[in-house]
């Protein structure tokens, strides 16, 4: 009885495993984009004020 409840709890953990990391990797990209997006705005606003 107990592989009958292990077997599909462990392939259901392995999809929900797979799924927080493909949706951490893709935050983890949302991220760099922002920064970068911050990081060229200070870079534009810094080139202004030395001129």
């Amino acid at each position: 009885a107990g592989l009958m409840v292990g077997i599909p709890a462990l392939f259901f953990h392995r999809f929900l495993l797979r799924r927080v990391e493909e949706l951490v990797v893709g935050m983890e990209q949302e991220a760099i984009k922002l920064v970068e997006v911050v990081q060229g705005d200070r870079d534009v606003d810094l080139g202004e004020g030395k001129a």
